[in-house]
């Protein structure tokens, strides 16, 4: 589960089984975003600011939380997403493979949190930057979470160097 915080920590996106039980279901404090992604690789996740309650907001937290096991985090930021047809499927618009692009694209956190972030974890959790095991998708760092049993997660707090997301149509 990722959560965020801008005046309060009602913005969380979860993937696979729903075991954290922060915020009421289907709502944008707890909003089911598909399977888990594949192990052994690095997957982009991407969370649509308005499924999450985030538009116009200006976020100053971020908590990357699990349970049971460990998984790795890198670059954190928000970006704008163009969705294009594959121009070798033959064009057609309904069935065919699509491409993603970013634009406008603002990382927030890669191998140091945001200005004046204060680091924190629970549940037998820690901040721990890695450089192998895997190697970082982005920079020179990633962050790993421990393996723990149960709900563990890393987060930090009070940045003053925020995301500032904007709505929909700014």
């Amino acid at each position: 589960m990722l959560s965020w915080y801008d005046s309060n920590w009602e913005h969380r996106a979860y993937w696979g089984a729903d075991s954290i039980a922060y915020g009421a279901g289907g709502t944008t404090g707890h909003r089911y975003m598909g399977p888990l992604p594949p192990t052994g690789r690095w997957v982009r996740l991407e969370v649509p600011a308005s499924q999450v309650g985030l538009e116009g907001s200006a976020v100053s937290a971020m908590s990357f939380s699990q349970f049971n096991g460990r998984a790795t985090w890198d670059s954190v930021g928000k970006a704008a997403v163009v969705i294009t047809n594959d121009p070798n499927s033959g064009g057609s618009t309904n069935s065919s493979p699509t491409n993603t692009t970013l634009t406008n694209a603002t990382i927030w956190v890669d191998d140091r949190l945001p200005n004046g972030a204060v680091p924190m974890s629970n549940g037998g959790d820690s901040w721990n930057w890695v450089n192998g095991n895997p190697a970082p998708f982005s920079g020179a760092l990633a962050h790993q979470s421990s393996i723990a049993a149960g709900l563990h997660e890393h987060y930090f707090a009070w940045a003053s160097q925020t995301l500032r997301v904007n709505s929909a149509t700014a």
